[in-house]
């Protein structure tokens, strides 16, 4: 079990460097994880009524 807890700080820390690569201001402005806001990342995607949305609350992504 030890192995798989291992595999699951691993993956949360290069979740976290990606989400904060792609959208720092994400995570600095709602003090959220980076679990969150990678799901509101893959949610927004390309979607540019989603993006404004999201721009309104001041952040940019």
């Amino acid at each position: 079990m030890e192995g798989r807890n291992d595999e699951v700080k691993e993956h949360d820390t290069l979740l976290g460097k990606l989400t904060k690569a792609h959208a720092p201001d994400l995570i600095d402005a709602f003090s959220i994880g980076a679990g969150t806001a990678a799901e509101i990342l893959v949610t927004v995607g390309d979607n540019p009524e989603w993006k404004q949305i999201v721009t309104d609350f001041g952040v940019s992504v």
